[in-house]
């Protein structure tokens, strides 16, 4: 798990515990406002009760209304603290996995490139040379031409296996399996 995981996961963790402590502040909230209005209307209500009692009852409850309602601000800001970290570390998240696929892609591009060189070298150095000098032997000691025609199709044995190779790369070149006539350049 890459670092970026792990901090979208710490931060959903976190952003469900505020979400978790608005819910509970905003519940409480409600609960002390109808406990308030409660108060207020039961002291209209009824004539008998000591105005002094109902006072301080009012004055608590207009106080804890306060405080849950102070407490609900900063808990929602902490919220919205946690979401806006959480859409951080997701976007930091995703820009991570990107970097790392292009940084594979030019890894394996290195190597094909490596291979393109080592082929290209193999080509000129080898394969070209052992070539034209089989073509020269065997067209001075005289066999015929039908008896050499491997020599002909060689280079295009050559090219469409390089194309059969690079097909799903550029889709362009494809030959069926079945339609090529060897299954490797050389025929032993």
């Amino acid at each position: 798990m890459t670092q970026a995981d792990k901090a979208v996961k710490r931060w959903q963790l976190e952003y469900g515990r505020t979400r978790k402590r608005v819910e509970d502040f905003s519940s409480q909230l409600d609960a002390a406002r109808q406990a308030f209005a409660q108060i207020s209307h039961d002291s209209v209500a009824d004539e008998g009760l000591d105005i002094t009692a109902v006072a301080d009852a009012m004055t608590q409850a207009e106080k804890k209304v306060l405080a849950l309602e102070t407490a609900l601000r900063f808990a929602i800001q902490r919220d919205e603290a946690a979401q806006a970290a959480l859409r951080d570390a997701a976007q930091h998240e995703k820009i991570e996995k990107e970097v790392a696929a292009v940084a594979q892609l030019k890894r394996v591009f290195l190597k094909v490139d490596q291979l393109f060189l080592d082929l290209a070298r193999l080509t000129v150095d080898e394969a070209g040379p052992a070539l034209n000098a089989a073509r020269l032997i065997l067209t001075n000691s005289g066999i015929l031409e039908g008896e050499r025609n491997f020599l002909t199709e060689a280079p295009l044995e050559y090219k469409r296996h390089l194309l059969f190779a690079v097909h799903p790369l550029i889709r362009e070149g494809y030959v069926p399996v079945n339609l090529m006539k060897y299954e490797r350049v050389s025929h032993e």
